[in-house]
């Protein structure tokens, strides 16, 4: 995601677009994923009216086991779609 992806409509709210990958998250997944890391986007987030995720810890405490014992993509490339499988 880049930071150019971000706009305000005439109201004020924040809208977010990148055409190159288009997908449907739930407002969990989304949350979680933009309260991560970068600054730029958790004060994108803090302009979102979502409400606290409940699900954050349980997400947060399963990214360590994933990242730890398996392959974080879950075997899938950045489209979500299965990664091609190599010959070896």
């Amino acid at each position: 995601m880049n930071s150019s992806n971000f706009a305000l409509d005439a109201d004020g709210r924040v809208c977010m677009f990148d055409f190159s990958d288009v997908g449907v998250l739930s407002e969990s997944f989304a949350g979680y994923t933009l309260k991560g890391y970068d600054p730029f986007f958790a004060s994108v987030a803090s302009y979102l009216d979502w409400v606290d995720n409940p699900n954050g810890y349980s997400m947060a405490r399963v990214r360590m086991v994933l990242t730890m014992m398996a392959d974080p993509s879950l075997g899938l490339d950045m489209h979500g779609l299965p990664k091609a499988k190599t010959r070896t």
